[in-house]
């Protein structure tokens, strides 16, 4: 994926997506073209490997699991 270079987005992303200053829009026009030209190359190859990796660390249901953990903590409740 390509992404901006705010912290939320490498915080998610981490090292599975191209990364541009959300400001520069020649330099998102430079990395769109990389991207195009190289699709086939390693490094490209490698990013969608990851990328595919680290979307599987994250689902809806993880994310309400983790939420109602944080929650129970919080009030002191215990959920069985």
């Amino acid at each position: 994926p390509f992404r901006n270079g705010l912290t939320a987005s490498r915080a998610v992303c981490a090292d599975a997506a191209v990364y541009f200053d959300p400001y520069d829009t020649s330099e998102m026009a430079e990395k769109l073209e990389d991207a195009i030209n190289k699709s086939n190359s390693s490094v490209y190859q490698t990013k969608i490997s990851k990328g595919i990796e680290r979307a599987g660390m994250f689902s809806w249901k993880k994310m309400a699991k983790e939420t109602l953990r944080i929650y129970e903590s919080c009030f002191g409740l215990r959920h069985n």
